[in-house]
């Protein structure tokens, strides 16, 4: 396969939505990823492994000409989901404002390609998300069409809206399909600018997302800094950091209600023995920080007061109030309405 750790390359999730979205307009996918030496079925065994941007600019412009379908880039980004960008997918999702989700997008996207420069352009009224290929690297049009339409997609995900009042720019001309870009951004949309870009006014950059959850889109961060850090370097992640990957995958399982050894092994590339071994040579395990995880998640939510305590319970996998109550008392000898009541006395003195 293609698949590379060095130079400029991209997440290979996007070939698994490239090839469902082909599968959909019944054609075979496999023909088209078998051409270019890749494999969908060892990439969905990993697919935070990475793909030269050469060989995925060819297979953009070879599902083009396939399908001869010019907007193909839009029904590619309509297949895309939070989690195949991993943790920078989810920490998006419970950032505290739109503005908090731009400086993510800045600050990671080479988690997603690295093949471009995403930087932030502000001015007194806003700021805009600024994509532009790096130099001397031929990016589709097609796949800025897609990484556009799905940034889109998730700002409308977490405001919870079906209309955004965005201003974007496009590098390419119309192509004929202006009625597409109209039609999937429902906003103003202009052409052969100098720069790829996603404008948003302040007052809908600094809106507080529902939800938001400053916690963990923090150990999601810590996600995505353990993945940029093994794509550019090869040597195993010290045990401190390895650590603080499982208990980050675990907190995500937690709230996504799949939680498992099982899981969490695959998650991290590795067997369910393996792991429990790594965690025992560390003088843990995996029911320890699945109960140590469980203990932060409880207390945050109860010092925020957004979350009632049922609604706590059932995030947190309790079949019911009394044996979250139960649990919450052992780790902090008093009842949950107690401890939040202890924490508002003192934030007062």
């Amino acid at each position: 396969m293609n698949i590379i750790q060095t130079n400029k390359t991209t997440i290979a999730s996007w070939v698994i939505v490239i090839s469902n979205t082909l599968n959909d307009l019944g054609f075979n996918a496999n023909d088209v990823l078998h051409s270019l030496g890749l494999d969908k079925s060892k990439i969905e065994e990993n697919p935070t492994q990475r793909i030269a941007i050469s060989t995925m600019t060819k297979l953009w412009r070879e599902i083009a000409k396939l399908t001869g379908r010019a907007d193909i880039g839009f029904l590619v980004a309509q297949h895309v989901q939070p989690q195949h960008f991993k943790g920078l997918g989810f920490a998006i999702l419970v950032s505290n404002t739109l503005r908090d989700c731009f400086e993510r997008i800045a600050t990671y996207s080479d988690s997603i390609s690295n093949s471009v420069e995403v930087c932030l352009e502000s001015d007194t009224k806003g700021c805009a998300l600024s994509i532009l290929p790096k130099p001397n690297i031929d990016i589709a049009i097609e796949a800025i069409d897609a990484f556009m339409l799905v940034l889109h997609q998730l700002f409308k995900q977490v405001l919870n809206t079906r209309e955004i009042q965005a201003k974007i720019d496009f590098c390419c001309n119309s192509r004929g399909i202006s009625s597409a870009y109209k039609g999937h951004f429902s906003t103003k949309v202009r052409f052969n600018q100098d720069k790829n870009r996603y404008y948003l006014k302040n007052e809908d950059l600094d809106k507080k997302l529902i939800l938001g959850d400053k916690f963990l889109a923090q150990q999601n961060d810590l996600l995505v800094k353990r993945y940029l850090l093994q794509i550019n370097d090869k040597k195993e992640l010290p045990n401190k950091l390895w650590l603080e990957a499982i208990n980050a995958e675990i907190i995500k399982s937690i709230l996504q209600e799949q939680l498992s050894a099982e899981i969490i092994a695959k998650l991290v590339n590795t067997s369910e023995r393996s792991l429990r071994r790594r965690l025992s040579e560390q003088g843990t395990s995996f029911n320890k920080l699945v109960a140590e995880n469980k203990k932060k998640l409880a207390e945050q939510w109860i010092i925020e007061g957004k979350k009632s305590i049922t609604d706590i319970s059932l995030l947190l996998g309790y079949t019911d109030t009394s044996n979250f109550t139960r649990a919450f008392k052992k780790w902090f000898l008093v009842t949950p309405t107690a401890y939040k009541n202890k924490k508002d006395d003192r934030s007062r003195l």
